[in-house]
Parts: structure tokens; C-alpha cells; sequence
């Protein structure tokens, strides 16, 4: 399971969240109730543990995670932080640790850095040419992955290289060097063979993992902030873009991950924004639009289906249930909305108190979290109701049996454990 959240800032007095994130599901299935009984919800939820990743709160003080990864076992996770202060302050800091979830205990701190290092991570310092001293942003992790038999955790650095450790024990497998400039993200294919990185060298590149070789080299014409890879390893998406703060303005190309070939260039058109995601069977794309609508794409093509209306701002979130039946979306219009996917209906509404919404489904589709930057919402959407609220600012991921829930706290610097009681 991976969770990456591209760009957020907790700072004093105010909270600022830019993220995207890709989650799968599949269209073929008929009608399903959307009842559920209440008594096979839980009913509580307790905090079992909170793993402090700086020291205690300062009013100087901001906290920040770009990037958080849960293993395939929910055994372990590896969380990028920055703790910075503010400038009359001084000070700060950034690392990179691994944490095993089932004891509550650190495994290693992989990497360390400044508060200095952590700024060139943003434009125009990521853009920088290679022979410039900011294109060198020391050993911070854009984008963090584990392998899918969650041996090696593998992370996309600053300093233009790959880093490959054992899950277990934090060690150093291996290097990989080839990019010019920080790389910005990375995916790995389901057989894990490959892995694909993009960086602001303007290059997406293939590896094989087993000889840490580079096997193929794409070019684009801005530097990549982000791939998204589809579950079945067919279909690539790449978004570049020289401002990451404008969302209207990222160039989004769709790519056969076999033949290396361009697909589809959605950029001419302007109709594709983010969030955008791939469905469960690889065969559909669902993206944001200028229009406020959601867009259903042929995958394969690049053909658009269908658009989902119902919103009325701009969309900032995407997500589905694991069993691909049912869309969340949420946005700035302050309302999560609930689709049946197969059916391609709107089902339902639910209202919030602010013009953002970060959202993730529990493994067995149940629970909703929404975290709104100021509270973690869960929610029996089916019905829906409410039925606990959770301090922190949204849910980074939920354990394999659905019964815990990992949180971002920036008032505490910590990643809260909460646990369902029955």
C-alpha cells in the first residue's frame, strides 16, 4: 500500500494541504443494495499508539510529510518529515525513517537533513540544471514505495538517485544513478521487475530491479512530478509541470508501458486536471475536469466515455472502495459526493466544513475517513452517519484488516494508531 502526498504544509496558525492520490477499482459489476447493517460497524475507535517523529511542538515550529508508505503486510512503514521553524527562529530538520508497525518501534533513521535542504525541494530550486548547486538537495525522499512482497522500501531522492533498503533491517541494498535532477517519483510494476521513476530532468526511466540496469528512457517537455502506474502495469501517466501550484496548467500524457509509446497527450485539449486515477482492471481512467465534472477515459485509447456531474468547484480528491463498486469524490465546494460506479449514478451527499476533503475507504469498503486538515471523519457512508471523529488531519492508511487506522497529527508531530473496538 502506498500513500503519497505531493506537497503539504502545516504552518503556524494555518494549514495548507496540496495532495493526489491514486487508488483503483473495477466497473464490472451490476447493481449492488448499498445497505449495510449497523451492528457490523465498529463502534468505537481507541488510540493504541503514537510514533513521535520530531521533538515537542514549538508556536515556531511547522511539520510536513511528503511522502508515507505502508508495507504490504502492514508489518512496517517509512515516512518522509520535515520539521521546520520559522525564520526568526532558526533551525530545523528532515528525515527519512523506517517504523515497525506491529511494535511500535523504529526500526532506523535512513536518512537526515536540514531545514535548507528541505526548501530547495520546492520551485524553482527542483528545476534547477544539474551543474547548479540547488539541483543538490541532499538526501530527502520525494516519493517513497515498498516492493509488493514488502522486502525493500525504495525511495525517490533529491540528490538524483534511487535507494533500495531491506524492510526489515533498514540496510543499504543499492544505489541507482542515472537521472540529472531530483527524482520526483516512482511505481513499481506487479511482477515487481520494474521499476519506473520520474524526474525534473524531464525523464521517466525503466529499470530492472534485479540488475538495477536502465532498460528504456522517456523524454518530456517539463520536469515530472508525479507517475501513476495501472494495476495491471500496462498504462503509465506522467504529470509534468514547471508550477506545481497550477493544477490547470500540468501536461498529462498517457503511455503503453510495453512498447513505450505516447498514447495520449491530454494537454492540447485542457479537460484532464487532478486528481486523476486508473480503475481496478486498468481499463479506465477517471480524472478532474475545468468544468468541476468527473471524466471517465478509455485507457487504452484515450478516448473520453462518459462525465459525471454533480459538483459545482473544482474537485480535489478521488477515491473507491476496494471492491471497485462505489467513487468517492470530494471538493471545493465543501461536499463529498458517493457514485455507484458501475451504474454511473450519483447515490449520495455528504456535507463538510471546509472546501477540502483528503479521503481513503477502509480494505473492506465500510469505512470512510475523511480528513478535513482539522479532524479525521469516519463515516458509515452507506447510510450516512458519522459515528466517531479522530484528532488529526487525515488518514494516511488503514492496516490490511481494516480494524486500524494510521492518522497525521501535526499538533503533536506524530502518526497516531487508532484501533476499531466492536
Amino acid at each position: 500500500m502506498k500513500s503519497k502526498l505531493w506537497s503539504s504544509l502545516f504552518a503556524l496558525g494555518a494549514t495548507l494541504v496540496l495532495a493526489e492520490r491514486a487508488i483503483a477499482f473495477s466497473p464490472n459489476s451490476a447493481n449492488r443494495n448499498t445497505e449495510i447493517v449497523q451492528s457490523q460497524l465498529p463502534t468505537d475507535a481507541q488510540l493504541v499508539n503514537s510514533f513521535q517523529l520530531f521533538g515537542e511542538p514549538t508556536m515556531c515550529r511547522g511539520f510536513s510529510l511528503p511522502a508515507f508508505a505502508v508495507s504490504s503486510d502492514s508489518q512496517s512503514f517509512a515516512v518522509m518529515a520535515h520539521g521546520f521553524t520559522e525564520r526568526l527562529c532558526g533551525g530545523g530538520e528532515s528525515n527519512l525513517t523506517l517504523w515497525n508497525l506491529a511494535t511500535g518501534k523504529k526500526i532506523k533513521t535512513l536518512l537526515e537533513g536540514g531545514v535548507g535542504e528541505a526548501f530547495l525541494m520546492s520551485p524553482p530550486f527542483n528545476e534547477a540544471e544539474p551543474n547548479d548547486i540547488t539541483a543538490l538537495a541532499g538526501d530527502l525522499a520525494h516519493d517513497l514505495v515498498f516492493t509488493p512482497d514488502g522486502k525493500m522500501l525504495v525511495g525517490a531522492l533529491s540528490e538524483m538517485t534511487i535507494k533500495l533498503w531491506d524492510s526489515k533491517t533498514g540496510e543499504v541494498l543499492q544505489t541507482l544513478s542515472g537521472h540529472r535532477a531530483a527524482v520526483r517519483s516512482i511505481a513499481i510494476t506487479p511482477d515487481g521487475q520494474t521499476l519506473i521513476s520520474g524526474s525534473s530532468d524531464k525523464t521517466i526511466k525503466f529499470w530492472d530491479l534485479k540488475t538495477g540496469r536502465v532498460t528504456r528512457t522517456l523524454t518530456e517537455t517539463y520536469g515530472i512530478q508525479e507517475i501513476i502506474l495501472s494495476p495491471d502495469g500496462q498504462s503509465l501517466l506522467s504529470i509534468a509541470n514547471d508550477n506545481e501550484f497550477d493544477p490547470t496548467d500540468a501536461k498529462i500524457n498517457l503511455w503503453d508501458v510495453k512498447t513505450g509509446k505516447l498514447i495520449r497527450d491530454f494537454y492540447p485539449s485542457r479537460e484532464v486536471l487532478r486528481p486523476i486515477i486508473f480503475s481496478q482492471d486498468s481499463k479506465t481512467i477517471i480524472s478532474a475536469s475545468p468544468d468541476n465534472s468527473i471524466k471517465l477515459w478509455d485507457a487504452r485509447k484515450g478516448i473520453r466515455m462518459l462525465t459525471l456531474k454533480s459538483h459545482t468547484d473544482r474537485l480535489h480528491w478521488l477515491a473507491t472502495t476496494p471492491d471497485g463498486l462505489f467513487l468517492a469524490s470530494s471538493s471545493y465546494d465543501g461536499q463529498v459526493k458517493l457514485w455507484n460506479f458501475p451504474d454511473r449514478k450519483f447515490i449520495r451527499t455528504i456535507p463538510i466544513e471546509t472546501g477540502f476533503a483528503l479521503l481513503k475507504f477502509s480494505p473492506d469498503g465500510r469505512i470512510l475517513a475523511i480528513g478535513t486538515g482539522g479532524d479525521v471523519q469516519l463515516w458509515n457512508w452507506r447510510i450516512p452517519e458519522k459515528y466517531h471523529s479522530i484528532a488529526g488531519d487525515w488518514a494516511l492508511d488503514f492496516t490490511l484488516d481494516g480494524q486500524t487506522v494510521l492518522v497525521n497529527n501535526s499538533a503533536t508531530f506524530n502518526i497516531d494508531v487508532w484501533r476499531y473496538r466492536k
